[in-house]
């Protein structure tokens, strides 16, 4: 069964579990006797830690305004991980040991930096860039703790199946880790961009095609150029090729856009397909009583009733509680530290195996996952009872 397996090996548990643990050391310090909370500051150079790469401006509007080694909130995530977080800065850094609770919080999040909304997409921020969804977590631990994860000594722990999970999650990590540092070296470039006026916005680079990108790398000055804002012979040959890849990414950013309203195809053959290919409808569950009762994929054993709160994306902050239960496009190993304070879980893609039900199973939160067409046929508001082991859906309130 998936609960014999210890999932500790997979980044996404890996960062949940030690982010769980400084939490509770933090609480423990926290109810213990400390030094009075300074007064409060202000300013955003005051907060300590490293000081990450600029982030895209894909994860929303506010990020060129940055916290000290953490980035403020994207508009629309409600009740201030950027509030909460600068006072628990402060009354941590009351006492030496404190103060390396802190740096240690710090140094556990930049460790796993990799993580991201989409782990295979370059141009979405990670953790490194935007800490906010591991810092909310850390409250919601403060705050209600999660259950220690159920890690049992059987014999099938030890069996080829552990083995190879353990494989996954060590080829996972070093693939993220490369498309972390992939990243980092494309914003560091694109800092350039900017510096010279090549560049409009941070991530534009990541609508150039690989040869544009040469192109534009060859005409960039030299470093010392960069710096005094001086080289000719660079400038002229960008003012000639520059409108062209500016235009180009103007064009591909309006694509993109265009295309992120609209719904992937259920199938792809070859290498085109039509937007507007539909998915099969919902299927109505063997297990349905009088209300309307849908089937999916069991991932996550348990029932629980709760409230629907639909979520696209991770570009707005959601503020939930243990009666949410979350319906979510995909997962994403990025997505954990949101599914992990939810009741349950709804995905309308993956399985037993995808990153949402390692998460619920890793908190004992019931999950359906592959129930196509979710987003369009809940909403948020609606109640519904969730059967994990059953793989169903039932609408309590159509």
């Amino acid at each position: 069964a998936d609960e014999d397996l210890d999932q500790g090996v997979l980044p996404e548990v890996a960062a949940l579990r030690s982010l769980g643990a400084i939490a509770a050391r933090i609480r423990v310090y926290l109810d213990g006797p400390h030094p009075p909370a300074p007064s409060p500051r202000t300013g955003a150079g005051e907060l300590d830690g490293p000081h990450p790469p600029a982030p895209s401006p894909r994860t929303g509007a506010g990020e060129d305004e940055t916290l000290q080694g953490f980035s403020p909130s994207p508009p629309g995530r409600g009740v201030g991980v950027r509030e909460s977080s600068a006072p628990l800065q402060q009354r941590l850094e009351t006492s030496p040991a404190g103060a390396q609770l802190w740096q240690d919080l710090q140094d556990c999040i930049q460790s796993y930096g990799y993580l991201s909304e989409v782990g295979t997409d370059v141009a979405i921020a990670n953790w490194r860039d935007d800490p906010t969804p591991a810092l909310a977590l850390v409250e919601q631990f403060l705050h209600n703790p999660p259950p220690p994860p159920v890690v049992e000594a059987t014999p099938q722990r030890q069996s080829w199946l552990q083995s190879r999970l353990a494989l996954k999650g060590k080829v996972a990590q070093v693939y993220l880790q490369l498309l972390g540092e992939v990243r980092r070296s494309l914003l560091a470039l694109a800092d350039r961009g900017l510096a010279t006026g090549s560049l409009a916005a941070p991530d534009d680079l990541f609508f150039l095609t690989w040869p544009e990108l040469e192109g534009w790398i060859a005409a960039l000055p030299a470093a010392s150029g960069v710096n005094s804002g001086v080289n000719s012979g660079a400038g002229s040959r960008r003012s000639s090729a520059e409108p062209g890849i500016l235009t180009s990414i103007a064009q591909r950013r309006n694509q993109w856009y265009q295309a992120t309203q609209q719904s992937a195809p259920f199938m792809v053959y070859g290498f085109t397909a039509a937007l507007s290919a539909e998915a099969p409808a919902p299927q109505r569950s063997p297990h349905a009583s009088t209300s309307p009762t849908f089937q999916g994929i069991g991932a996550s054993r348990g029932q629980v009733e709760g409230v629907i709160l639909v979520v696209q994306n991770l570009q707005t902050w959601p503020e939930i509680d243990r009666q949410t239960i979350l319906v979510v496009p995909y997962t994403d190993a990025g997505w954990a530290p949101l599914l992990a304070q939810g009741a349950g879980v709804i995905a309308e893609t993956g399985g037993r195996l995808s990153h949402g039900a390692i998460v619920a199973r890793e908190y004992g939160i019931p999950a359906v996952m592959g129930l196509t067409h979710a987003l369009t046929y809940f909403q948020t508001g609606q109640r519904v009872r969730l059967d994990g082991l059953q793989g169903t859906v039932t609408l309590l309130d159509p």
